[in-house]
């Protein structure tokens, strides 16, 4: 396995106050998921000095560790499709079964440029 690639068993730091400026889009590392029953968990914490964030919170997923071939998953919802309070947030969600994982976040319209995220994942 690259060292690039995080194996995820139990909890995994994806972020922590990494920048989402506006309405731009950051992509996490890529992890390969390693044995679990399927149970996924997102705690999700923004921050912002000028104002209250707004964040759609979402993941793609492979069958390899290759870029080019990661995709959102057809008929699997965001894990949030508009995070838009400054207090820690839990999502459940359940991806269907490939072997890698990355986790995308997109500035919702009217998202500050100083807007914090930190993030966890948890699987169980």
């Amino acid at each position: 396995m690259p060292s690039s690639i995080i194996g995820i068993l139990g909890n995994t730091k994806v972020w922590e106050s990494e920048l989402v400026n506006g309405i731009a889009t950051i992509t996490s590392g890529i992890f390969k998921i390693e044995h679990n029953s399927g149970y996924f968990s997102a705690w999700l914490k923004a921050t912002s000095v000028a104002g209250v964030p707004t964040l759609r919170v979402f993941y793609e997923m492979s069958y390899d560790d290759t870029p080019a071939n990661f995709a959102t998953p057809n008929g699997f919802p965001d894990i949030v499709a508009a995070l838009a309070v400054e207090t820690v947030q839990i999502y459940q969600f359940t991806p269907p079964y490939l072997p890698y994982i990355r986790f995308k976040i997109t500035g919702n319209a009217g998202n500050p440029v100083d807007t914090l995220i930190t993030m966890q994942l948890c699987t169980q």
